[in-house]
């Protein structure tokens, strides 16, 4: 009971708290989301470099020996999903709105995984890195990817480490990325199924807890102000120095997710998230 009137406290607190932040000059309207360097305004979004599909498809197929056996739209499901997640006009935009910038994987996949997962022949080639060998074809400046397995061969830039332990990245300097990407690698709720294979069934609660807070921690440490994370199904842009959850598939279009709203977010990831935000443990 002390712990959960605890945490009803702090909820009330950062509320009290995220309703001040949103009215702050630096938000400008609560509803809109200032325009990032990542989403292009509509005066720059002409000039956006083109990214041929048919190219990327071939590439991908000439490059690596397991492309032939997967679906086009299962290579370029993350970065689509990335996409969708911090621009609410991807279909107009496409993959040129990551011409340029610097990209982070977390959790990347590699040509190992298949292997270290002992999954049956049809999930051949589905753990590579595709996400960053699609975005080095969008023309990312710089594509980092981090994976428990080794991706030595990849044109990508790669780290083999378990980037979720407390520190890990502390070699990666503070607000370089203009996007951190992560997708089923760690999750609560209804998106614990998300969980990789090294961690689902084999990670309490409260150990999964501790993983995603290191994840929120170091996306919003390595993010420049306007920049996104893109998490699982969920997207966030720092502003103000803080993650705030981000929609792009409002009516009235994108907008940043007031704390109320904080629903979407599952089992205790709007608290850790909220922990992250005050620079405080989640514990």
């Amino acid at each position: 009971m002390v712990l959960l009137r605890r945490a009803a406290a702090l909820v009330v607190c950062d509320n009290m708290h995220a309703s001040a932040l949103f009215k702050s000059p630096a938000f400008g309207n609560r509803n809109r989301v200032s325009t990032s360097d990542l989403v292009p305004s509509v005066e720059t979004a002409s000039a956006l470099p083109h990214v041929d599909i048919r190219s990327m498809a071939r590439e991908l197929d000439s490059k690596y020996p397991n492309s032939r056996l997967l679906p086009l739209r299962h290579k370029l499901g993350c970065i689509n999903n990335a996409l969708k997640l911090v621009d609410g006009n991807w279909e107009q935009h496409g993959y040129g709105i990551f011409s340029g910038k610097n990209v982070l994987d977390i959790g990347c996949g590699s040509m190992e995984s298949y292997k270290q997962e002992k999954q049956e022949k049809s999930k051949v080639g589905v753990f590579e890195p595709w996400f960053c060998r699609c975005m080095a074809h969008a023309g990312a400046r710089r594509v980092a990817g981090i994976d428990l397995e080794n991706n030595d061969g990849e044109e990508f830039e790669h780290y083999q480490m378990n980037a979720l332990l407390p520190g890990k990245l502390s070699f990666l300097k503070q607000s370089e990325f203009d996007l951190v990407h992560s997708a089923a690698v760690i999750g609560l709720g209804v998106e614990y199924g998300m969980c990789s294979a090294n961690f689902i069934g084999k990670c309490s609660t409260e150990e999964i807890e501790a993983l995603l807070f290191e994840l929120y921690f170091q996306a919003r440490r390595l993010l420049a102000e306007g920049g996104f994370f893109a998490h699982n199904h969920y997207s966030f842009k720092k502003l103000g120095g803080r993650l705030i959850p981000y929609r792009t598939n409002w009516p009235d279009g994108p907008r940043n997710v007031e704390m109320g709203e904080l629903g979407i977010l599952c089992g205790n990831e709007m608290e850790i998230l909220k922990a992250v935000n005050r620079g405080r443990h989640y514990w």
